[in-house]
């Protein structure tokens, strides 16, 4: 076993047992320390797995343990109102909006404005009828999901439910932060749940200024005929490491719509699982990473079809610049039975400079009969076929560039649900690529 597996994994041990103590989770124990021991027996992914080939967390692990060895200071309102303030969005917004800041909740879900067929409840307080699914739901979730899945339900002390009920339609898109103010290692944990025939917005944005090391997991369920519209924005400290995993499943006739967009972090690695059951479930998956300076950003994507007559549709784009480094990995599997599926997975890259570089890999694997599936990646710099194009118009090279690398980018940005949140977006990219506000003026 690797050094990477061994030595955090001590000290997770004795920081795990520690939190397992915790009252208010004594129905999840179980649960939960089995978790421990699956985190132990694996310890932390190496790149010696094919999944983890290019993403090495050895310094990562050095540092969780250094951050469970000592004691954490708690969030207070002072230390994350400052990372709330560069929100803009968060004026604009009518929905709830909950805060995970260090692991814990920082308002109470009770308090959050009411929105009718919403409910918002922390996982410490789940009530005695709730408990046995919510258990089994965090089980499935925690053994399907590797190492890192485990560490979180194993040290977990707090969580988020939404529930959204029956045929609800949400008024307002409901906006999950999670901060990191402290230099310490944070499990979040979010539990979503659309019920049969309901609609809901949900944006979760992580935020940091520290260089801590967080592990989010974001477990969703949609019920027949329910509609999900799910953005993850990840604008972590560029000291910060930025882990986390979502698991998507889609009973029949369900739609999801889903984003995610890494601008931020040190080192970022993200999951997401989707998993179509139900005949007739849909799901649109784009996502958009900017890795400049030294960022290294790191997404996994695993749609998997288990019935007939299921659809999935999946983009995302890399900008990579400077010395930064992006990976894609992203895997369709259409299981035996999943007749009349049908598949497209797409990744392209953007490479702007000499010393950025792109890992990817695409797959498809079926093993069912009349499906409609492609994939296919394509790495690069602008083209020069487009740029020779725009000069022959008057328009000199340096804006051809940057108008080229403004339609790259927004194409995927124009599938964020709320224009506050686009802005804000915009605002952000513009910041790193200053280049995109003057070229979205150009005609």
């Amino acid at each position: 076993m690797s050094e990477a597996a061994t030595v955090p994994a001590t000290v997770q041990a004795a920081s795990a047992a520690a939190a397992l103590s915790e009252p208010a989770l004594a129905w999840l124990a179980t649960v939960r320390e089995r978790a421990l021991q699956a985190f132990v027996a694996h310890g932390f992914p190496t790149t010696s797995s094919e999944d983890w080939r290019y993403t090495d967390l050895r310094d990562t692990a050095r540092r969780i343990a250094d951050y469970l060895s000592r004691p954490v200071p708690p969030a207070t309102a002072n230390s994350y109102s400052a990372l709330l303030e560069r929100l803009g969005v968060l004026d604009d917004l009518h929905g709830p909006a909950l805060i995970l800041s260090d692991g814990t909740l920082a308002v109470d879900p009770a308090t959050a404005p009411v929105m009718a067929g919403l409910t918002l409840s922390a996982l410490s307080a789940a009530q005695p009828a709730t408990r046995t699914a919510l258990a089994e739901r965090i089980t499935a979730a925690t053994e399907g999901d590797g190492a890192l899945a485990a560490l979180n339900t194993a040290l977990l002390r707090q969580g988020l439910v939404v529930d959204v009920a029956a045929g609800a339609d949400l008024e307002a898109p409901v906006y999950i932060v999670c901060t990191t103010t402290t230099e310490g290692a944070p499990q979040n944990r979010i539990l979503i749940h659309l019920r049969r025939g309901s609609r809901a917005t949900i944006v979760e944005h992580h935020l940091g200024l520290t260089a801590a090391v967080s592990n989010t997991k974001t477990d969703v369920l949609c019920e027949p005929d329910s509609t999900l519209v799910y953005v993850k924005l990840q604008e972590d400290s560029p000291a910060a490491t930025h882990l986390a995993s979502q698991r998507v499943r889609l009973e029949g006739g369900a739609r999801a719509r889903l984003l995610h967009l890494d601008l931020g972090a040190q080192l970022a690695r993200n999951d997401l699982h989707v998993s179509l059951d139900g005949t007739g479930a849909e799901v649109s998956a784009n996502g958009l990473f900017f890795a400049d300076a030294a960022r290294h950003l790191d997404n996994h994507t695993r749609i998997e079809h288990h019935a007939a007559h299921t659809v999935s549709q999946e983009l995302y784009r890399g900008v990579v610049s400077e010395r930064g480094r992006g990976v894609f990995n992203g895997k369709v599997i259409v299981h035996a039975g999943a007749n009349g599926t049908d598949a497209k997975l797409t990744n392209q890259n953007l490479l702007l400079s000499d010393t950025a570089e792109v890992d990817t890999k695409p797959e498809l694997e079926i093993y069912a009969d009349e499906v409609r599936c492609s994939h296919g990646a394509t790495t690069g710099q602008l083209d020069a076929g487009a740029i020779f194009y725009l000069r022959s118009r008057g328009i000199e090279e340096a804006q051809a560039r940057r108008m080229l690398i403004a339609s790259f980018v927004r194409e995927i940005l124009r599938n964020l649900p709320d224009a506050a949140l686009e802005a804000h977006v915009a605002r952000r990219l513009a910041a790193r690529l200053p280049e995109l506000d003057e070229a979205a003026e150009t005609p």
